[in-house]
């Protein structure tokens, strides 16, 4: 008997071994490079919010449309509160949507202004099989209706982040928070992937702010300059009215200056060039 326990045993470890390697395999983030590792959000309805978008891709000279999953892919959506519903089309594909489904920021990587990452995954350059993620959820180990707190320190609320891009490399994008249960709904227009805004909570963890940055540049102009600099440049409540940046800037010393420190980007070359005037 105990000659057939001994094989059985090693049988059911090997087994144990390979179901572990194979769960940790399909867990990895590394996974998302290599293949789509989730579905674009195209139905979702969370309380008093409601998401439909409908994506496809316009063939050229009036061939009309067809099926598309979320590469290089246009877009109607239609999403809101009874009241403020939004409707927005995406004519080019240079447009990507994202359901906020965890807090803010989000702190998307966006290279060329297309937000190809997951909030709480490591980034990774797309792979060859991967996409551009035009409507998938903005944290992956979260569901799409998970929500946040954000307009109260209960977790009733919801976001769309609406990312466009240019030729250059360079776009802007726009962030809708929707409260599930009130209705109550913000935007803000949040630059390139959302990076150059900061939202401010109290100590109740309720958004009662936000700090727009700015990129300054020195010794040049835009994207020939030697110095770029990330400065605050408003502070405003929640509504939108003005407070003191100074006041701000002040009292969150600690993390304001270091924040503007971390930002500072340097061109030697271009910087050389400029003190010295070589041609």
């Amino acid at each position: 008997m105990k000659t057939l326990l001994l094989p059985l045993g090693i049988i059911c470890f090997s087994l144990t071994i390979a179901a572990a390697s194979a769960a940790e395999k399909q867990s990895s983030p590394h996974v998302c490079r290599d293949r789509p590792c989730s579905e674009p959000v195209t139905k979702l309805k969370v309380g008093k919010f409601s998401f439909s978008a409908n994506l496809y891709d316009e063939k050229p000279f009036g061939g009309g449309r067809i099926d598309c999953k979320d590469n290089y892919c246009q877009f109607d959506l239609k999403f809101g509160v009874p009241g403020k519903m939004i409707n927005l089309r995406s004519p080019d594909g240079n447009e990507s949507y994202r359901i906020i489904n965890g807090p803010l920021p989000a702190r998307l990587m966006c290279p060329d202004s297309m937000p190809t990452s997951f909030a709480d995954l490591p980034h990774l350059p797309l792979g060859p099989k991967s996409s551009r993620r035009i409507g998938h959820r903005a944290y992956y180990n979260n569901p799409p209706n998970q929500t946040f707190s954000f307009f109260s320190k209960r977790p009733t609320s919801i976001g769309v982040f609406i990312a466009m891009w240019g030729a250059t490399g360079t776009g802007v994008s726009t962030i809708y928070v929707f409260d599930t249960e009130t209705g109550k709904m913000f935007k803000i227009e949040a630059g390139t992937c959302g990076l150059d805004v900061d939202f401010i909570r109290n100590p109740e963890g309720v958004v009662s702010g936000y700090v727009r940055w700015e990129r300054r540049y020195y010794f040049g102009t835009y994207n020939f300059a030697a110095i770029y600099v990330d400065w605050p440049a408003s502070y405003k409540d929640i509504d939108g009215q003005d407070l003191s940046l100074a006041g701000y800037m002040i009292s969150n010393a600690s993390s304001v200056v270091p924040t503007i420190f971390q930002s500072i980007y340097v061109y030697p070359e271009t910087l050389i060039k400029r003190i010295f005037q070589f041609d």
